[in-house]
């Protein structure tokens, strides 16, 4: 077996893209889907590049489940659920604790300052490992190979974490 290959893996369908199992295969979101629903409810939501929403050229979308929010390649239901749920449940919290931060005026990385977030916490390692699984969707929707050691960080099958992450103030732009 080539060096390459013990480092990186690409899967195909009907394959999972972070384990390589064959099952049950579903769609990942880009962006998770409680916050898009949270955020938007029902409203129409439209997608483009910055260009194509001045140029009134953006594409309609009908709901916050739209094929075009998920990423094309798959994951088993295995890895979609009870292998990458911690990963899952500390995201949630983070845009909990960024909402609620917004509204106090903090700073948006005061986050990393708290207990459930600090540099070495399981917090901090399972909102790193729901970004890996993140990377690797984007890495495969892009027919890039993944990385072994960020899937298998993504699917809590090693604790060698390869990530960095900070969270920065941004514009939003509302219709």
């Amino acid at each position: 077996m080539s060096q390459v290959k013990l480092l990186f893996q690409k899967y195909s369908s009907p394959q999972c893209i972070l384990c390589g199992e064959q099952g049950i295969l579903t769609r990942e979101h880009k962006f998770k889907h409680a916050v898009l629903k949270n955020s938007f409810g029902d409203e129409k939501l439209r997608l483009g590049s910055k260009e194509s929403f001045f140029e009134g050229k953006s594409k309609s979308i009908q709901s916050t489940s739209a094929k075009s929010l998920k990423f094309n390649t798959q994951i088993c239901l295995p890895c979609n659920s009870s292998r990458t749920q911690p990963g899952d449940r500390q995201f949630d919290k983070l845009i909990e604790f960024l909402i609620d931060a917004e509204k106090e005026g903090l700073s948006p990385n005061s986050v990393f300052e708290t207990k459930d977030f600090q540099v070495g916490s399981e917090g901090r390692i399972n909102l790193l490992r729901y970004f890996a699984k993140l990377l690797c969707n984007f890495l495969s929707d892009a027919n890039y190979p993944v990385p072994l050691r960020l899937s298998e960080f993504a699917i809590c099958r090693s604790d060698d974490n390869c990530l960095k992450i900070g969270v920065e103030k941004m514009l939003i732009m509302h219709n």
